[in-house]
């Protein structure tokens, strides 16, 4: 196979870690040299399977030739009008089937093939929406396939894969899951890419409809928001890379607190001062009022330059399928007399602008199915710290009902993200007996599906503490309990916000695995969790897959330990960066078994093998977390020389691997660490 590629309680439960340490260590042996089985003894998943989409796999065999001793006689199809997806889906084919199997496939438009040649049986690949698939006679509803579903049908000696829509990320995944079919094509990390290499396939009969069970899955790592190749290939959406390959529309440049942008104080507040919050500050992050303070002609004129600005967007980004008009990323709302009004009759804050969103949405679908009846974009509001609540209210029975009957029009979805709830339990965890629970979380959102007709979740697995994003985060225990929780609550978008920097493609205490089971659980929220894991560290570390699955359980019994502390608070920015949370001794258990995992690729790079460098940088990530605090907590224990060393090596490493942040606010960068600990010379 190719690859690309408090005290007192820890010290108490310190034994009790250590054994589930060397257990976790001692996972059985999987299939093949150096793999790894999880053995991990603590579950990610309460529930069990729910009502998922449609994932319907019919594969069968055939006697017909596909690829024989690295040739084949089959010609890729495109349509004449080429998109970006399904060109894209060519070449990914194309380039990845010829790694792993030396076969080259040439490619031809509609417009080159004769009437015969499109009804009869030729050794043809038809992508996307081309004359054979039209002549084929498959029928694909856009409203259930949406952007990303795709068949996958063998006809004749043919084979048709696409999307249902125009300009479908479908057809692209529909390639990628033919190359997983025919050479067991898979993506880990964006270094990280595996598939067989063999010279002879027989045609597969195929017919394969799979539908995600989330319209929209993203993501929010630096691999997946800005590294498009590495987010299609994992089929998940991008939504902050320039361009007109993305699927969200930026507003004023930004992708989700754009009102700022879109409407900025710096233009319009002195000429239209009631358009901003009565108690917004002079510069920064400013709100909006969206009672314009009453005032009917403001609130017109605010309203339509809104649907102005939306407009030009709209046709700048032509491919853009969902615009979110969010406001400021600060917990403040105007306090203004109307805002305070339209509060107290409807219970929230969110109602005034949800009445604004009806007006914009009103006028800008009016406009969009008139000039471009074509396209289909899906506009948003938040559901944000001060706007959180919705207008809704227990009835008599115990169902919630919209206050004066208010509802969000036009089919625009509301983007609920808690940024206040617990993160490291689920949604589900909302029993009100037990501490920290998610009861006014769930609550909320039974709220808003009375208000809304589409709903979009924002989860959080992170937290924003002084050094959160180079030391471990629990991201495991929740992470299918929520794509179960939102797709038995028919999300439409999900989001879950995780580490490390936009800008970088690494993210330290797993953040790599949590990325790639959000990949797999964003498609799939009834797929087998330690199936994934298994296949995940056997592909990332190799022969020292073992090991680092045994690292990885070890952390997850720390902080069991961690969280059974009744000091700990799990809601909102739960801080696991405390001495009293990591022993001494334990932290250097984690760098021992790092380097245990170093020694055991160690061969790789004396055979000059070209993987070393990619288990390597994996491991040496890992390692990152615990060197970090083993400095920041008991550097006064070592010897000046030996703790400059272990800073001088800590530094080193961390360039390499790729990480520049340490938290998410734009100081907090490596560099400002160093200056921190005194500055030194690499």
């Amino acid at each position: 196979m190719r690859k690309h590629i408090s005290v007192k309680i820890i010290s108490i439960l310190s034994a009790f870690v250590m054994a589930i340490f060397m257990f976790a260590g001692c996972a059985d042996k999987g299939n093949g040299e150096g793999g790894s089985t999880s053995s991990n003894p603590f579950t990610t998943t309460t529930r069990g399977d729910v009502e998922g989409g449609t994932h319907i796999y019919n594969v069968g065999t055939t006697n017909e030739d596909f690829i024989t001793n690295g040739k084949t006689e089959y010609v890729v199809v495109l349509p004449d009008d080429v998109d970006y997806y399904e060109q894209t889906a060519f070449n990914e084919f194309s380039t990845f089937i010829s790694e792993a199997t030396g076969a080259v496939f040439e490619s031809v438009r509609d417009s080159e093939l004769t009437d015969e040649q499109i009804a009869g049986d030729g050794k043809y690949i038809s992508i996307g929406d081309t004359a054979i698939f039209r002549a084929a006679n498959i029928a694909l509803d856009k409203s259930e396939f949406g952007d990303g579903g795709f068949i996958i049908k063998t006809v004749g000696k043919k084979i048709i894969l696409t999307g249902a829509t125009q300009y479908s990320t479908g057809t692209l995944y529909a390639a990628y899951e033919l190359l997983h079919q025919l050479v067991n094509f898979e993506v880990y990390t964006a270094d990280v890419i595996t598939y067989d290499t063999v010279s002879t396939i027989k045609l597969p009969a195929f017919d394969i409809k799979d539908i995600p069970d989330f319209p929209w899955r993203v993501v929010n790592t630096g691999m997946t928001c800005t590294d498009t190749s590495t987010a299609s290939r994992m089929r998940m959406n991008y939504n902050r890379s320039p361009g007109s390959t993305t699927f969200q529309m930026t507003l004023g440049g930004a992708t989700h607190h754009t009102m700022q942008h879109l409407i900025p104080a710096a233009d319009y507040r002195e000429s239209n001062p009631e358009w901003f919050a009565k108690n917004a500050p002079e510069s920064g992050e400013i709100q909006h009022c969206y009672t314009c303070r009453g005032d009917e002609l403001q609130f017109k004129l605010f309203v339509g330059t809104t649907v102005e600005k939306l407009k030009a967007e709209t046709i700048a980004q032509p491919n853009a399928k969902f615009a979110n008009l969010g406001q400021a990323d600060m917990p403040y709302w105007c306090n203004c007399d109307e805002c305070t009004e339209v509060r107290e009759t409807y219970g929230a804050n969110s109602a005034a602008v949800i009445l604004w969103m009806n007006e914009v949405s009103e006028q800008y679908y009016a406009w969009l199915n008139e000039e471009y009846p074509e396209r289909d974009v899906t506009l948003s509001i938040f559901a944000y710290h001060d706007t959180t609540e919705a207008p809704a209210v227990k009835d008599a029975n115990g169902e919630y009902q919209a206050v004066n009957g208010l509802h969000l029009e036009n089919g625009v979805t509301v983007m609920y993200a808690p940024i206040e709830a617990n993160r490291i339990d689920s949604m589900y965890y909302d029993d009100t007996n037990l501490p920290d629970n998610n009861s006014r979380y769930t609550e909320i959102l039974k709220g808003w599906q009375v208000v809304a007709d589409s709903i979009s979740l924002w989860i959080y697995g992170t937290n924003y503490a002084t050094d959160a994003w180079i030391t471990p985060f629990n991201a495991f225990n929740a992470i299918q309990d929520n794509y179960k929780f939102a797709k038995e609550n028919n999300v439409y978008w999900f989001q879950y916000q995780r580490r490390n920097s936009n800008s970088d493609k690494n993210g330290v205490g797993f953040m790599n695995l949590a990325a790639y089971l959000d990949s797999k659980f964003g498609w799939n929220v009834n797929a087998d969790y330690n199936t994934l894991v298994n296949n995940y560290f056997n592909a990332v570390y190799g022969p020292a897959a073992q090991t680092m699955l045994g690292y990885f359980n070890a952390l997850r019994a720390q902080f069991a330990v961690i969280e059974s502390n009744s000091s700990f608070s799990r809601m909102g920015e739960t801080n696991y960066v405390e001495a009293e949370y990591w022993p001494e001794p334990l932290l250097k258990q984690y760098i021992a078994m790092c380097d245990k995992a170093l020694a055991e690729i160690e061969p790789l790079r004396e055979s000059g093998d070209a993987m070393y460098d990619i288990y390597k940088e994996q491991i040496v990530l890992e390692s990152i977390g615990p060197r970090f605090m083993l400095i920041e907590f008991y550097g006064l224990n070592y010897h000046q020389s030996e703790l400059l060393e272990m800073k001088t090596e800590f530094k080193s490493d961390i360039i390499d691997v790729g990480i520049t942040q340490t938290a998410e606010i734009a100081t907090a960068t490596v560099g400002e660490l160093y200056n921190q600990w005194g500055g030194f010379e690499r």
